[in-house]
């Protein structure tokens, strides 16, 4: 080209030049409009739109509408040309919400006038109060990217809820479906009551005045019973009881295990005596055990039934449960009968001085226990105190909190409303501490009231002369059965106490403890007349208020009275000399028990406006306790990593291969098929110095256990079918022989020291106990690639997370562009080979993932004086996709949890299975503490401790090894909303390349070719079968069934990605179109003929005046040769 211009240059046709340069300015026009430079086609910011307005709906014309959209084809032109985009043209929009129904039920105990106060609630008013509970959560995933101890609670640090991660959004929103249960029968509260007092026992064995515990291991055997009988068990159900509990009557509270009380007698004196009572049990008879729960229920109309109910289709319904009530009531009360007459048997077989109720309450705990929590009791009681205890956990024995509501182990919570209110949570106080005012209790809102209303019916008795004479005929026979019933017990007694002398008095007859004779009879002669007085109340109520059509307000007056002799029988029961039974049968209805209302008619305006203003401030406080246990144990938020988009965005760099963040770290936890728990053993000492040093039970890690607990994490069908394979593999390491893992250990073992506050006025020791923490983020730098194969989650986590590569924007960047801002045409085909490549990356990784899934579990056995903690104050702690976890066999721990509990720190287990279970939990589908929660209104992760509670690994009150079923399904519920988020945010994605591209003549014409309208049926064909897994996936969840759900996880990724994939050939291919339909537009044809036709008449002009120059330089090289 050079020579050529400078040939041109020397021509002397200088028309070849203005040719040449004629050419050049025609071409790179020509050129600069194929480029793209014309005007933007409309379309491009067109918003999105909201599937099924807000959410997914099920109707028929919805469906009819689907079906007529994915038989659609291609018509007419002028159809295809108006539409304004091919999204719109097809009927397709964004997806912004996909909603997940979520089964909810409410079962209200005592609250038809037959509980504590008569506390009275019409269905209008529950209606009222708990219809605002059917909320629709979207639902939360918290960015951890780092949780420390101020935030879980576990140092002695005030807790203020200052963790500002904003949540990573969610397209699925949980849709709870309210359902109350009413309860009007007196004899489920009387069945309720009855249990609360025989599994009961007083806190301090030598005071039955004082307050009792409850034994949890019963009385939640008992509410499964109660749940599964009213066919609520594949639903969630929150239970609130409301007792009836006199004021003289000492409170109670729910716990698992013994008192510090207990295991203080026990120690002192009682070793030997719990030891033979130990053996005396396992050689008896077994405990009683509760009746088969009534008929399953069916699966009918799109919810379970059992009793009569509303249409499924009701978002708040009221059911009436009596008559299925009543039927558990006579299953249960034979039952109840046995445990009184059982542990009545067994104070008179095992009678060793007046510690032997407390002893026998224990070895029946401890034999009750599952193991290992039992295995933990035994070495606490019979262990070597000096190799055992420290100074620390002598002041604060391991004794549970004693609690007033309970999460089960199954699908319920607990909320007595009657039981004592305690305190706990983080010891320096903070946001979500659990006071004694922080749940509503019935005698604290209604008892000053209720008082005030019987004074005032005390004092209008005086000038009413017919309600005073019944009232002095109640007295009357009242002295008259007292005095029977005590001259009977009198004679009785001395006829006894003549045969008591006359057997002492005989040659050889042995000693006869008089003293000890004269307290029985007491305790009986207590007892009879308490029933007598009883009998006499119900006589006389049977006389005079049984079906009155308006009771006397003496009626009112005589049943609380009622209550208050049930009490004194009940403390006399605690004694185990009661001989007759206990909790006869009755008529609660005698009373005329709901004929008068709780408030008004009372004469007093002041009195009733105060007693309607107690009860909405109650109803207000109840609903939003329930609502807190709605958002924190039945949809709790999941907690994520670092964490990788899931669509790269327009305008974003591709990741490479070599720093691609593996699928698992998109979310937070992909189901996979197999799970690989490799249990690393990591021993401080030689096998042969273990063996010698011969560790102790409680404080060694339970690897058995460890299996059984998470292996009951698989996923399973209700009729047992198992979805995933859970595999563990077992490696020991000594410090000894490997030396690089001893100097990661030593490298992240830090020292320090430290003052220990052994509590609220108490005084602290005087010594600094020396502290030894592991950094869980060094360890693991360090332990990569030695005895940790993979972890490339606890590699990422190691670093901050970045905000170009986390899941919240891309998220956001997507819920911005269903407002209006989405990328154009071109920018989305610019990056559509970048992209293939990269879903093509991680679709492999997925499908790698998918089919197994590696968890390390790395155990370190440390045999030191002073224990090992992790990162200063845990047992074991998930990071990333790794669980550490230090089993100590420390002789001193000086290391409080920083929790209180009851006024006293807590002490740290001697056993950190149940942390590590915990961390396994969240290890795997990032399910968090019970504690954890997000407040949508601050946008911050929030703290409340009330619902940290029952005998499970996320319980911050009890001590607890098995999963509840709740925590299983949140497992399950975080693989199904991770996929479902996953696959609507890549549906998204195709329907805005679709929305960007605007139809053409061109490419109408290339959509009814045969190849095009293969491709064009199978998009819609991808996006019908996406749809329709979706419509599967909400429906398993609504049965509870994730094993089902999660089944269809595979297909549901494969058909997403395979409709993006369609939608990405047809928006090239109508780019295509429009490039070449911009070169052969009927108005340019004119234009592009003149243009071409000068620049060949230029170039044939160029060339003929090249010509002399050519046949010059032809002559020249001719010359030279010669």
């Amino acid at each position: 080209m050079a020579r050529l211009c400078a040939s041109l240059v020397r021509a002397p046709a200088n028309v070849s030049c203005l040719a040449v340069m004629l050419l050049l300015c025609i071409l790179s026009e020509a050129y600069a409009g194929l480029l793209g430079g014309g005007k933007q086609a409309p379309g491009e910011q067109h918003g999105g739109e909201s599937l099924f307005d807000q959410s997914l709906s099920w109707s028929d014309d919805e469906l009819a509408h689907k079906a007529r959209m994915y038989s659609a084809v291609v018509g007419s032109r002028e159809e295809f040309l108006a539409a304004d985009n091919l999204a719109e043209y097809i009927g397709l929009s964004r997806v912004n919400a996909v909603h997940m129904p979520v089964p909810l039920n409410f079962v209200f105990v005592g609250f038809e006038g037959d509980g504590n106060l008569d506390i009275s609630y019409t269905v209008e008013e529950l209606q009222v109060w708990f219809g605002q509970l059917d909320h629709v959560l979207p639902h939360a995933r918290i960015e951890l990217a780092e949780l420390d101890c101020s935030e879980t609670g576990y140092c002695a640090g005030m807790v203020h809820g200052h963790y500002h991660q904003r949540p990573l959004p969610s397209y699925v929103h949980l849709n709870f479906s309210c359902q109350v249960v009413a309860i009007k029968r007196r004899s489920v509260v009387a069945a309720f009551e009855r249990a609360i007092h025989v599994f009961s026992r007083p806190v301090t064995p030598a005071s039955h005045q004082g307050e009792h515990q409850v034994d949890m291991t019963k009385f939640e055997a008992f509410v499964d019973h109660f749940v599964d009988s009213l066919g609520l068990q594949y639903q969630y159900t929150q239970v609130v009881l409301n007792p009836t509990w006199s004021s003289s009557q000492p409170m109670y509270g729910y716990r698992q295990g013994l008192s510090e009380g207990e295991i203080q007698l026990i120690k002192s004196v009682g070793r030997d005596q719990l030891l033979s009572t130990l053996t005396e049990l396992s050689t008896g008879n077994d405990e009683p055990r509760l009746p088969a729960a009534l008929q399953k229920p069916q699966w009918k109309n799109g919810q379970w039934t059992l009793f009569a109910s509303q249409p499924a289709d009701s978002k708040f319904s009221i059911n009436d449960a009596t008559a299925v009530s009543e039927a558990w009531v006579s299953l249960v009360e034979p039952y109840l009968k046995r445990e009184e007459d059982y542990r009545t048997a067994l104070l008179r077989k095992i009678d060793q001085g007046s510690s032997s109720t407390a002893i026998l309450q224990a070895a029946r705990v401890i034999k009750r226990m599952k193991s290992p929590l039992s295995d933990v009791l035994r070495e606490e009681l019979f262990g070597n105190p000096d190799s055992l205890l420290s100074r620390f956990r002598t002041a604060h024995p391991a004794e549970d909190c004693l609690v007033g509501n309970w999460v089960g182990l199954k699908r319920w919570l607990l909320l007595d409303l009657t039981a004592a209110a305690g305190d706990w949570g983080p010891a320096a106080g903070g946001e979500g501490v659990v006071t004694r005012a922080t749940v509503p209790r019935v005698q604290d809102f209604f008892g000053a009231l209720v008082q005030r209303q019987r004074d005032m019916r005390l004092s209008e008795r005086l000038g009413d002369e017919a309600e005073m004479s019944l009232q002095k005929e109640l007295m009357q026979t009242k002295s008259q059965m007292m005095a029977s019933t005590s001259n009977a017990e009198y004679q009785a007694f001395s006829l006894k106490r003549q045969a008591w002398e006359l057997e002492a008095s005989a040659p050889g007859a042995p000693p006869m403890d008089i003293k000890k004779q004269m307290e029985a009879w007491g305790i009986k002669y207590k007892e009879a007349l308490a029933r007598a007085e009883l009998d006499t109340y119900e006589q006389f109520a049977l006389k005079h208020c049984h079906n009155a059509a308006n009771p006397v307000p003496l009626c009112q007056d005589m049943k609380q009275d009622v209550d208050a002799l049930r009490a004194k029988l009940s403390k006399i029961a605690a004694t185990g000399e009661v001989t007759t039974e206990l909790f006869p049968k009755h008529n609660w209805d005698i009373f005329g028990l709901g004929s008068r209302p709780m408030w008004g008619g009372s004469g007093s305006a002041s009195l009733d406006g105060q007693g309607d203003r107690m009860h909405d401030y109650f109803m207000a406080e109840l609903a939003a306790l329930m609502s807190r246990g709605l958002r924190h144990v039945i949809s709790p938020p999941t907690g994520v990593w670092r964490r990788a988009p899931l669509v790269p965005q327009a305008g974003a760099a591709v990741p490479s291969a070599a720093a691609s963040v593996p699928a698992r770290d998109a979310v937070s936890g992909v189901f996979a098929r197999k799970v690989v728990f490799e249990l690393v053993h990591v021993w401080e000492l030689r096998h042969d110095m273990r063996a010698a040093n011969n560790p102790r039970i409680g404080t060694s890690f339970n690897t058995h256990e460890f299996k059984k607990q998470v292996s009951s994490l698989r996923l399973t069908s209700k009729d047992g079918h198992s979805f995933q394979t859970f595999e563990f593999k077992e490696r020991h390491v000594d410090l000894t022989s490997e030396p690089a893992v001893a100097a990661a250990f030593s490298v992240s073992l830090h020292a320090a020291s430290h003052e220990v506050q052994l509590g609220p006025g108490e005084q602290s020791l005087d010594d600094a106990a020396e502290q030894l923490s592991i950094d869980s983020h060094e360890l693991l730098h360090h332990l990569k690639g030695n005895i940790l194969r993979s972890t490339p989650d606890a590699a990422q986590d190691a670093e901050p997370a970045g905000e170009e590569d986390s899941l919240k924007s891309t998220l956001v960047t997507a819920m911005m562009a269903a407002a209006g801002a989405e990328a154009g045409a071109g920018m989305l085909l610019q990056e559509s080979t970048n992209m293939a490549r990269w879903r093509r990356r991680q679709r492999r990784q997925e499908e790698a993932m998918a089919k197994e899934l590696t968890i390390p579990v790395v155990v370190f056995n440390v045999h030191r004086n002073q224990p090992v903690l992790i990162d200063d104050h845990y047992n074991a702690r998930a990071i990333g996709g790794a669980v550490i976890v230090v089993s100590n066999t420390a002789k001193d721990d000086e290391h409080p949890l920083g929790m209180m509990c009851n006024g006293a720190l807590q002490s740290r287990p001697l056993s950190p299975l149940k942390d590590a279970l915990s961390a396994v939990l969240l290890a795997l589908g990032g399910v968090l503490p019970l504690q954890l929660g997000y407040n949508a209104g601050r946008r911050q992760v929030s703290h409340d401790w009330l619902w940290s509670v029952g005998a499970h690994p996320l319980s911050a009150t009890s001590t607890g090894f098995e999963y509840s079923q709740m925590h299983r399904d949140a497992l399950g519920r975080s693989y199904l909303l991770d996929a479902l988020d996953v696959s609507v945010e890549t549906v998204n994605r195709g329907v805005e390349l679709l929305r960007a591209q605007r139809p053409s003549h061109r490419l109408h014409a290339h959509l009814k070719s045969p190849k095009a309208k293969r491709a064009w049926k199978a998009m819609l064909k991808y996006h019908s079968m996406t749809f329709s897994l979706w419509r599967q996936m909400v429906g398993y969840a609504l049965e509870l069934e994730y094993g089902k759900a999660a089944d269809l996880i595979k297909d549901l990724r494969s058909n997403s990605e395979l409709f993006y994939e369609a939608c990405q050939k047809v928006a090239t291919a109508n780019e295509s179109m429009q490039c070449i339909g911009r070169t052969v537009e009927p108005g340019s044809r004119l234009t592009m003929a003149v243009l071409y036709g000068s620049a060949g008449l230029a170039l044939l002009a160029a060339c003929y005046a090249g010509l002399p120059a050519v046949s010059m330089l032809r002559g020249r090289n001719q010359r030279r040769k010669f």
